[in-house]
């Protein structure tokens, strides 16, 4: 499945007011000084196929939610406008105090008329993974550098079509390996790598 971004606008999201950014076709690269808000726009497209997850936590680095609240306050949230197997979409959101207070709509970019093409599950559907997995491997924010596999990934990576049952089937699979390499391998000499080596070894002091 292919997917463009076309534009965007931020009413309030961080630092970023009454923001308006249009794509272009093939790479974008946004080179600007520190401090202009790269980080937070990238933050808030996650935002838009995401959704913002509300925290109790108290450190604003580890609480997105609070770290990207308007620095003016007003409404948190805005729009993207992006095409998918040559379709135009819009996704809005805003973010509300707390989860229930948050807001989704998408839109038939083409007709203007509510869409029920996709949901709130918007980034799942589309890129077929979830937020862990989007923020390990599609999205590097800044200060992040290690990255890991996770179900979801291992899942997309593995050729599977994105659903509940893939995940059930992954780890069934590696349930299953590891317990056949323990049937393989034992420890004191047992199992059947230890058998095979002794069976061979018995052959060729027969010769």
């Amino acid at each position: 499945r292919s997917m463009r971004l076309i534009s965007c606008y931020i009413e309030n999201f961080g630092k970023l007011n009454r923001f308006a950014y249009d794509f272009a076709e093939g790479i974008n690269v946004i080179c600007e000084s520190n401090g202009w808000g790269k980080t937070t726009l990238a933050a808030f497209l996650k935002a838009m196929f995401y959704g913002m997850e509300h925290s109790t936590k108290r450190n604003v680095d580890d609480n997105e939610y609070k770290k990207y609240q308007p620095w003016n306050g007003g409404a948190y949230g805005g729009n993207l406008i992006f095409e998918t197997d040559g379709k135009k979409y819009r996704v809005e959101r805003f973010f509300g105090l707390k989860d229930k207070e948050d807001t989704f709509v998408f839109y038939d970019e083409q007709t203007g008329l509510k869409s029920d093409a996709y949901t709130e599950n918007l980034g799942e559907e589309l890129f077929g993974i979830d937020r862990v997995a989007f923020e390990q491997s599609i999205f590097l924010k800044q200060g992040m550098y290690g990255i890991s596999m996770t179900d979801s990934v291992a899942t997309k990576m593995s050729g599977l079509m994105a659903s509940g049952d893939d995940i059930d089937c992954y780890k069934v699979a590696c349930d299953r390996l590891e317990t056949e390499m323990r049937i393989y391998k034992k420890t004191g000499n047992k199992g059947k790598i230890a058998e095979l080596i002794s069976s061979k070894s018995g052959e060729r002091r027969e010769m």
